[in-house]
């Protein structure tokens, strides 16, 4: 038996003993999970699955949200130093209400996954016969959906090979047609880690925010590369500095003051 397997197992005595102290995480709520109409569970096998798939796939699409942002912060200083007054203040309290306070960081997060979604395709079969754009689609067609191109679409955004956080501030972030920005995307199969990886996200952002501020290595070319997931060529090098003070700026609450976003020219 596998260690995860043996994890599983058990989980499962110590569900099967209704003990106050069991965890309600993401290895109980699986296990407890039933079929609405059936009212069948999961196997140890299909929890197993669900585990690793959210663990793996969170880990590395998360990390590579994080890359794109810090290259895409490291060229504008005025980001950099929002970011950091952000983090100055926002970083306190609960971690579960980090999100609603850090309303910048998570803008730059969502905007670099629009310019480098870290799924930049993705595809479905027909269920049953439809018609796309004028053309016929058999059932059993398999259909790509490229975020790389809807994200930088002409006719959805307004500049869209540019980086501007604004336009997921709040006042903005509520025009975007939900179709237009799919970084986990849509439907039934919506990634079930969407909302866990924006709140680790900022959360590490805000942390390096605040402790650094950082460039990218001097001649160093950013080449993206689609391997299932969309990473850097080589890597993202940079150079960090510790920032020996907080910035004491208005930079935030010029941008969304009393939480609206507000004009940065």
């Amino acid at each position: 038996m596998t260690p995860l397997l043996s994890l599983i197992a058990r989980r499962k005595r110590l569900l099967g003993r209704e003990e106050a102290s069991t965890p309600r995480d993401i290895l109980t709520l699986p296990l407890e999970a039933q079929d609405p109409q059936t009212g069948a569970g999961l196997s140890n096998t299909e929890v197993k699955a669900n585990i690793l798939t959210f663990i793996a796939a969170g880990h590395e699409t998360t990390a590579n949200a994080l890359t794109w942002s810090l290259f895409l912060l490291s060229l504008s200083k005025e980001w950099q130093a929002i970011l950091a007054d952000e983090a100055n203040t926002g970083l306190s309290g609960p971690v579960e209400d980090y999100t609603a306070r850090l309303v910048a960081t998570k803008a730059v997060i969502e905007e670099a996954m629009r310019l480098y979604p870290p799924a930049a395709s993705m595809s479905r079969q027909a269920i049953s016969p439809d018609d796309l754009a004028g053309k016929r689609i058999r059932k059993g067609t398999l259909v790509i959906v490229a975020q790389w191109i809807l994200h930088r679409h002409r006719l959805l955004w307004e500049k869209p090979d540019c980086f501007d956080p604004r336009r997921f501030l709040p006042g903005s972030r509520e025009k975007i047609d939900r179709f237009a920005y799919l970084p986990f995307g849509a439907g039934p199969r919506v990634c079930i880690g969407a909302s866990f990886s924006i709140q680790e996200a900022v959360t590490i952002l805000a942390h390096i925010m605040r402790s650094f501020s950082f460039e990218l290595k001097k001649d160093h070319v950013v080449t993206p590369v689609q391997r299932i997931t969309l990473r850097p060529k080589g890597g993202m090098p940079m150079i960090l500095r510790r920032r020996d003070h907080y910035p004491a700026s208005a930079q935030v609450a010029r941008l969304y003051p009393g939480g609206r976003a507000a004009s940065m020219s």
